[in-house]
């Protein structure tokens, strides 16, 4: 199941879950209120390179690789914590 993030926009609380694609939440559950908004993960801003510019030296795809080893150690450190859960109930 994918993991989403949350963000009510009343108490400005801020939550992950794991839940299908096909749900959405909509009730905080701190103030109750139904101001969820779904907050999206995992967003990768990157900006055009000039030949002055340092990191145009980097090779092709070098910024693609990056995140997908950020995206593993992540996904990693999420089943780590998942495991210690499961085993803790």
């Amino acid at each position: 199941m994918p993991k989403y993030f949350y963000r009510c926009t009343s108490c400005k609380h801020e939550f992950q879950t794991y839940h299908s694609m096909q749900d959405c939440l909509e009730d905080c559950s701190e103030c109750e209120l139904k101001t969820l908004i779904r907050v999206p993960s995992m967003v990768y801003l990157h900006k055009k390179t000039t030949r002055q510019d340092p990191d145009a030296k980097r090779a092709v795809g070098s910024v693609v690789k990056e995140f997908i080893e950020d995206a593993k150690r992540e996904l990693h450190n999420d089943k780590e914590i998942l495991k210690k859960e499961t085993y803790e109930q």
